[in-house]
């Protein structure tokens, strides 16, 4: 079971050969206007952070609707230096993310299937994790249709 839903619908930041545990994360806003990125506000939310800051997340789903939020670098235990590790390190019973960059609009159109099937239609998180996959991938469709919907990841608890 789950004790809390968790919804991100934000920009990920993943630059390549950088430690993603200090470097990658969450666009968050500084408090002085939108979320950027810039040499002069710390605006990204690392998995580090997260760590640092001990929530307690026992029991959550966590959706990560943002590019690169379930990415970690390549490799043996490269996934443990991202955010999905982080997350679960502080309690999270299941995470979905993204491993590539994800259009917003595509994000929430996945999101609200998947929501559906797992909260309205009564399914497990894998079984409602596979319709909106299913439900959205046109097979006969080019490659590049079909990785908007593939770059989702559910990761912890599937039931």
């Amino acid at each position: 079971t789950h004790n809390r839903i968790i919804h991100l619908h934000a920009h990920g930041h993943f630059p390549p050969n950088l430690n993603p545990q200090t470097n990658s994360g969450i666009i968050v806003s500084d408090g002085s206007g939108p979320p950027r990125l810039d040499g002069n506000a710390r605006c990204t939310l690392t998995p580090n952070d997260i760590l640092a800051s001990n929530p307690q997340m026992t029991g959550s789903h966590i959706t990560l609707s943002t590019c690169v939020s379930g990415k970690g670098l390549p490799g043996k235990y490269g996934d443990a230096l991202g955010l999905e590790m982080a997350l679960r390190w502080s309690g999270a019973s299941s995470l979905l993310a993204t491993h590539w960059d994800v259009r917003s609009d595509n994000a929430m159109i996945f999101c609200e299937h998947f929501y559906h099937e797992w909260l309205a239609m009564g399914n497990s998180r894998a079984r409602a994790w596979q319709l909106a996959i299913q439900a959205l991938a046109d097979p006969d469709a080019p490659i590049d249709n079909q990785a908007r919907w593939c770059a989702f990841s559910l990761f912890g608890g599937w039931t």
